[in-house]
């Protein structure tokens, strides 16, 4: 019996900073292991972090729209995905005046071009007020035109606990 090889599981969380990237990660992972918190002027993630949870090994991204550290941010999730496994990004965006901000937009056009054709990606609308949530719970045209502005004709849904292959 030749066991078979199972890849590592990777879930990156991508976006801008300050959309709440770490901490929805340190929600993932039950302990505040990813630095997180109000940060003046730039994000407070400057580099790639991993972190091993059970089986999946959880990555923090350096938020691209900080114009000093866009570079380093792009680095940081190329060599994440360099690394041999299945993968599953997450954008987190957030919204203004009920719409998607034009440089979270920006950040999922940048990143899913430089990606293989469809490559899976989701989306975590994060920040909402009970008064959204409610709106989006009761009136699903408003989702749809969130999602209709967030260029999600790639998108494709997927479990975040079930291995893909």
């Amino acid at each position: 019996d030749s066991k078979k090889m199972v890849k590592r599981q990777y879930v990156l969380l991508i976006g801008n900073p300050g959309t709440g990237k770490s901490t929805i990660l340190n929600s993932f992972v039950g302990a505040a292991v990813f630095k997180s918190g109000v940060s003046f002027g730039e994000g407070l993630t400057k580099v790639l972090q991993l972190h091993q949870h059970g089986d999946i090994y959880y990555g923090d991204t350096p938020g691209l729209a900080d114009t000093g550290l866009r570079k380093a941010a792009a680095e940081a999730i190329a060599e994440a995905l360099k690394q041999d496994g299945i993968y599953k990004l997450i954008f987190v965006v957030t919204l203004e005046s009920g719409r998607a901000r034009p440089q979270d937009i920006s950040t999922i056009k940048l990143v899913m071009e430089a990606l293989p054709a469809n490559t899976p990606y989701g989306i975590i609308i994060n920040k909402l007020s009970d008064n959204m949530m409610q709106r989006f719970n009761t009136n699903e045209g408003d989702l749809k035109k969130i999602k209709s502005s967030l260029d999600t004709e790639k998108f494709v849904a997927f479990d975040l606990y079930t291995q893909q292959s």
